[in-house]
């Protein structure tokens, strides 16, 4: 189904061409929602351990 037929379904009149741009702006939103869900993955290899110096 086309960000197209969605829209339509819903009685949102688009244009073609406004379709186009929204199933672009779509796409570029889910790329960072991956990328954001890979660091947040990545994030959960990090661990801290508090090691104090002697004499300090």
């Amino acid at each position: 189904m086309t960000m197209y037929d969605l829209l339509t379904a819903k009685g949102i009149e688009v244009t073609e061409e406004e379709s186009v741009a929204l199933h672009a702006q779509w796409e570029g939103i889910q790329a960072l929602k991956q990328d954001l869900d890979d660091v947040l993955q990545n994030e959960l290899d990090i661990a801290l351990c508090h090691a104090p110096k002697e004499g300090k």
